[in-house]
């Protein structure tokens, strides 16, 4: 059991459909709770499961000198229940001082930058090298 403080919701959790409607019973029956019992939801999550390199840019030419990024990137696994780990390799200036800002920003919320569909969990991103 846990608290949704999002919803303000009480979850239940159980090892099946079976098993849910035997704790609902129970909680009904000789608990008296006056409970809302909706169909049981799967929160479905995403991983990866190999290291890979990838190069990003991004080029936007706003009429006078224009915006350039440049960034390689490399995301692989890590163990369950790790959550979502970031490291900033780039050593020596390559990339300006004034780009940490938006990074740390694009940091906050990684899940939406690799998935849109469903949450992104286990994954570590380290940035190696850019300009």
């Amino acid at each position: 059991m846990k608290v949704d403080h999002e919803t303000g919701q009480t979850l239940i959790s159980g090892m099946g459909e079976l098993h849910l409607e035997i704790i609902v019973d129970r909680l009904l029956r000789e608990f008296k709770v006056d409970a809302n019992v909706g169909k049981p939801q799967v929160a479905y999550k995403e991983t990866i499961r190999r290291e890979v390199e990838q190069e990003g840019k991004f080029v936007r030419q706003t009429g006078g000198r224009g915006q350039f990024g440049h960034v390689w990137l490399r995301v692989g696994p890590l163990p369950p229940r790790s959550g979502f780990q970031f490291e900033d390799a780039v050593r020596g200036g390559v990339i300006p001082a004034n780009t940490s800002r938006p990074s740390k920003r694009g940091r906050k919320q990684p899940t939406t930058a690799f998935s849109r569909a469903t949450p992104m969990v286990d994954v570590k991103g380290t940035r190696f090298d850019g300009s």
